[in-house]
This record gives structure tokens, sequence and C-alpha cells, in this order.
């Protein structure tokens, strides 16, 4: 407003005579003729009121200008009475936000999230076309950072059955991603090949957790060298350790499961040779109601397999004295529970003798430990626990010893522990690294040296102990370790400086 009426009042002339009429300069004009007239429109300018002595000319600058203002003004004005932008989006058509929001309008997405949450959703079915079929697209273009906004009208569209079954099949298709992994060096004669499927949902995360009502499966089919097929074909039954994954995934951001194992190769190769070797495994999706297979493709992953010398150990090992004292302060051991009669077979069809736990903390490095009890100096071994580097959170190693009635002399041997354990009253508890251990895992390739003694551990009693610890013992309380060192460990063999070689005794 302040621009127009600049540009209106106009700039001033200088002092003069203008003609009042037109306001044309009249200068050089003889205004002492008997009859002087404005050449301009004629009119006579002899009397003192036909004239002035000064002018203004509008400005067109600031008149243009206040034109253009005018209008956003009077928008912002109207945005201030109605309650801010949020308001205007949420007064818009569903056909209007969804073209903002394909356009990549921030504040429509929002509004659009925020429309299909209300009860009465009023979404018609050409609205959710054009929804999944966007966010489907979105889904496939994986240089694009996924948009959580995105993956809750996704889940919303299919948990309300607005998706058709070809749609559902490419949204799991999309937004499930099975990464493979497997350790790639291996000992010759040695068949066993570490291997771990983690499936994340990398393009399907959301805002809230929805239950999809749909399983996915997936499992290995065939292994084998490239290009000697036909592969080996696998049954899951008759190969245990081969992953087998079912799960029944919902949209909860972040959301991943997977299953990891070992496969027998039967692959011959001399040290320094490589095997280039396939693995085929099936991602299947069904729904859960009525069993309907949504989803059913194999997926072919390959990977060269590097055989080394079997003096050379698969996982290295970090000696780092400072992390291990670090590690072994913030450790902990509980009091070795122990029936007080031999124990009656528990839920898992196992005899148990002993329960404890070994707590550890979050750590910089891998950790793979055997721990042993030492009773009258043998060692016994009683658990293993693999932590990986960086774990976010503090963890607990079991201490057990356990066997199934099927192995006679396993019984017997357990018996005599426990019998041996009444007797002691006190144990000695060991957590000490083993790289062989770490090998089992498909990605560690170094792993922390440490060995941490707890000294005069407590037998503790019960009438009968429960499969697995459970409990939150009060730490301040629990014995802490009496010796912690940092040692190197080859072929599942420990050096430390000249020490001589410990071998663990035998395990229950």
């Amino acid at each position: 407003m302040v621009l127009m009426f600049v540009g209106l009042r106009g700039r001033r002339s200088p002092h003069g005579a203008y003609c009042r009429g037109c306001r044309f300069d009249l200068s050089g004009i003889d205004l002492s003729d008997a009859q002087p007239r404005c050449p301009e429109c004629g009119a006579d300018v002899a009397q003192p009121g036909a004239r002035t002595v000064t002018v203004r000319h509008k400005r067109p600058g600031p008149l243009w200008a206040g034109w253009l203002v005018l209008p956003i003004g009077m928008v912002l004005l109207v945005v201030s009475f109605m309650g801010g932008f949020g308001a205007i989006y949420s007064n818009l058509p569903t056909n209007s936000l969804l073209t903002l929001t394909e356009w990549g309008d921030d504040e429509a997405l929002d509004e659009l999230v925020r429309r299909i949450g209300l009860p009465d959703s009023s979404l018609s079915e050409h609205h959710w076309d054009r929804i999944i079929e966007h966010g489907l697209k979105l889904q496939t273009e994986e240089s694009v950072e996924w948009d959580w906004r995105w993956g809750e009208l996704l889940s919303v569209a299919l948990t309300t059955n607005q998706m058709s079954q070809e749609e559902i099949g490419q949204y799991f298709l999309n937004g499930l991603a099975p990464k493979l992994t497997v350790r790639t060096k291996a000992h010759p004669g040695v068949r066993g090949i570490p291997n771990r499927l983690d499936i994340t949902q990398d393009r399907m995360w959301a805002i809230n957790y929805k239950p999809t009502s749909y399983a996915v499966t997936c499992y290995l089919i065939a292994f084998g060298e490239v290009g000697k097929e036909p592969a080996m074909k696998l049954d899951v039954r008759e190969h245990p350790r081969a992953f087998n994954i079912s799960a029944t995934p919902g949209q909860r951001t972040g959301a991943s499961f997977g299953g990891s194992g070992g496969i027998n190769h039967g692959i011959e190769r001399a040290p320094g040779e490589t095997a280039r070797v396939f693995f085929d495994y099936v991602l299947r999706v069904r729904k859960l109601q009525d069993d309907t297979l949504i989803l059913d493709t194999i997926v072919r992953e390959e990977f060269d397999i590097e055989f080394v010398d079997p003096s050379m150990p698969l996982v290295g090992t970090v000696r780092d004295e400072a992390l291990a004292q670090t590690l072994g302060r913030e450790m902990w051991c509980t009091a070795i529970q122990v029936p007080a009669q031999f124990p009656e077979l528990n839920q898992f069809g196992m005899y148990n003798v002993l329960l404890g736990m070994v707590h550890l903390p979050s750590v910089r490095e891998h950790l793979a430990l055997r721990l042993y009890i030492e009773i009258d100096g043998e060692e016994i071994e009683v658990g293993t626990r693999n932590v990986e580097a960086s774990s976010p959170s503090a963890h607990g190693a079991q201490l057990w010893a356990r066997t199934r009635p099927d192995n006679e002399s396993q019984v017997e041997r357990l018996r005599a522990l426990h019998q041996r354990l009444l007797d002691a009253g006190q144990v000695r508890v060991i957590a000490r690294s083993d790289p062989a251990l770490a090998a089992q895992e498909p990605d560690a390739d170094e792993i922390l040296g440490v060995e941490i003694v707890f000294d005069h551990v407590p037998i503790k009693l019960e009438e009968q102990i429960p499969a697995y610890y459970s409990e939150v013992p009060d730490s301040t309380t629990a014995p802490r370790p009496t010796s912690v060192r940092s040692i190197g460990i080859e072929d599942n063999e420990i050096t430390d400086e000249g020490d001589d070689t410990e071998t663990p005794g035998e395990t229950p």
C-alpha cells in the first residue's frame, strides 16, 4: 500500500510555470501576451489561476511494485486469520494435495499422512491408486533416501486392502533387502562355509508399527561352484545349519530379521587357489489368512572363496592391553547356581548341573570367548559367546554344563561334575578369546585377544535351577576379575610373550 501511495503521489518537478489543465511546462512562452495559450491543450493561461508553479509526475516503478506485492500481502493476511499455511493445506482437495505431494511438497505430504490417519478418512479408490503408484515408484529409486512418510502411506494401503495382489508383491520385492554374508576364506579340508542372511525393510520403513498379516520366508535351495551345475540341491531338513528364515514382519522403523548357519561345500582346493561359488535362495511372501502366495522368487548370489594355508588363522587377533584392562573393569560374574540334587530334565529335554553368567559390556572390537570353570586345576568348557564389534548394548555370556539323556557317557560325566561342584564350594571362571570360534561367524575379521579370570566364584546351591539365566544380579556384590591380560592366539593355541601354551580341558 505504501509503494502504491508513493507511486501515485509521484515526484515533484522544479518550480516554474505549468499548465494547470495538462501539466505542460510553459517555459519559453511569453505569458505577458494578450491571450497566451498552452501549446499542448490550447487552454488560456493568461490568468494566474490557469497556471501552477509545480507539478508531480507519477512513479511507475513503485506503483507496479505495489501492485505486485499487494496480492501477496492479502494472501498472508488471509493465512494469518486462518491460522497458518497448515490450514490452507488442510482445506485443499485431495487431488490438489496429491499433486503437490508428487511434486515433492513436504507440507502437503504431512497433511496427506495426517488425513489418512483420521477415523473418517474418505480417500477414494482413485486417490489410493495415485498414492500406491507413486509410492511404489519411489521404492525403486534407491538413489533417493527413503521417506518414512511414504512408508506410512504404503503400509496403510497394505493393511486396509487398497493394494492389488500384484502391487503387494511389488511392495515386498521393492521394500525387502536381503543381504547374504559369507566367509570368503577357508582352510583346505574344512568343508563348512559360515553364512548369514539378513533381511531388512530398508524401503518399507514407516512411522507406525503395523502387522502386515503376511509371512516372509527365505531359505537356501541350491549351492555349488559356478560353471559346474547342476547344483547341489538342498533340503533344509537335511542341512539344518543352512539358513532358514520365517518371519511375519511389520513396518516398524528399522525392522529386520535373519538367520545364520553353515553349508558343507565339498570343494577341494590347494592353498592359494580360489573357487567361485553360488547360493540360490528363495524369497517368498504369502498371506497368512488364506496362504495365498504373493511373491515367490529365487535370488542368486556369487562369492569367491579363497583357500589359505592351514597355518594361517582365518580371523586375526588384536593385542591391546589398555583395551583389555578397560573391558575387564566393566565385567563381573554371577555366583554359580548348582542344584542340590542331580537335576531332572528341563523344558528343553536336557540335564543341566550349573548356571551362571558373565556380564560383558559394549565393546569396540569383536569378542569371541570360550568360557571355562576350573576345578582342581582342570579347565572345563561351559559356554561360548560371540559379540560383534561396536555392539551398542551390554551382553551376558551364559555359563552352563548340560547334555541330553540319550548320551549315557555324557550323563555319567555330568553326574561326576555335579558332585565335584558340590564338593568344591567355589570355582575359578575363565573367559578366553578363541579366533577359531570367531571363524564360525561369516564377517568377523579380527577379535580382541583377552583372558579374564574370576577367582573364588561361589557355588550357590538351589533346589532347582532354570534352563537359562534370566535374573538381573546385583553387580556391586558380584565377583570382579582378579586377572586381566591381552593375549595373542593362533589356530586355537594361546601364546603370550613366551608363556607356555595352555590346553583347555575336556568339555562335559
